[in-house]
C-alpha cells in the first residue's frame, strides 16, 4: 500500500536512507508481530533502478527503529513495547527476530517450500539432491520463565539446526548449532 506521509516519517528518522526513500516509490507492506502490544513493525520495499530494495522499520508512539542488522535494534523495540513473550508467542517471534537481524545470513525455514532451489533443467549434469527434511521452530518453556527454541534455517547453502534460549523480554542466545544437510543446491541469498 502507499503511504507517502509515513515514508516521510521514516525518511526523516533514517538520513543515511533517507536520499533513497525520498527518489524512488515504496510501498508500505505490514509485518505481522502478534507478541506487540503497541508497537508495529513495517517492510519498506523501494523500487529503484537497480531493482527492488526492502528495508523493515519499527514504529512505537513517535519512535521509528531502523531494524535488519543488529539485535540491539529489535531489543530498543522490545523494551518500548514493554514485550513479554508467552510460549505460545515465542515461535512467531523467532522468526521475526532473524527477519528482522539476520539479514541475508541466517533465514529461518519452517517448509522445503520457503527454501529457494535452484531451478533445474533436463541440461543439469549433476543429479539432483535429496531435498532434507524441514521442521517448524519449536518452543518449550525452560526455567526462570525463559523458552528453548529450536529452528531450521538456512545459513549460505546449507540447513542448519540452531537451538536458542530466547528470554521473555525477547533477547536470544544461541546455544547450539547442528548442520542437517550441506551444499544445498539453492539459490544464493
Amino acid at each position: 500500500m502507499k503511504d507517502p506521509e509515513l515514508v516521510e516519517r521514516i525518511a526523516a528518522a533514517d538520513p543515511e536512507r533517507a536520499p533513497i526513500l525520498r527518489s524512488f516509490p515504496a510501498d508500505v507492506v505490514p509485518v505481522s508481530t502478534p507478541f506487540y502490544r503497541s508497537a508495529r513493525v513495517v517492510d519498506l520495499d523501494v523500487e529503484t533502478y537497480a531493482g527492488k530494495l526492502r528495508f523493515r522499520y519499527g514504529l512505537e508512539g513517535d519512535r521509528v527503529v531502523a531494524l535488519g542488522e543488529k539485535p540491539e535494534a529489535v531489543y530498543e523495540l522490545n523494551g518500548r513495547d514493554g514485550l513479554t513473550l508467552g510460549r505460545d508467542s515465542t515461535r512467531a517471534y523467532v522468526r521475526f527476530f532473524f527477519d528482522s537481524t539476520g539479514g541475508r545470513k541466517l533465514r529461518v525455514v519452517e517448509s522445503q517450500d520457503e527454501i529457494p532451489w535452484r531451478p533445474r533443467t533436463p541440461e543439469d549434469p549433476l543429479p539432483a539432491l535429496t531435498k532434507p527434511d524441514v521442521k517448524p521452530v519449536t518452543v518449550e518453556a525452560s526455567q526462570g520463565g525463559d523458552y528453548r527454541a529450536v529452528a531450521n534455517a538456512i545459513w549460505d547453502v546449507m540447513l542448519v539446526e540452531v537451538t536458542l534460549e530466547v528470554s521473555a523480554t525477547g533477547r536470544i542466545s544461541p546455544k547450539a548449532q547442528r548442520p542437517l544437510a550441506e551444499r544445498l543446491d539453492i539459490v544464493p541469498a
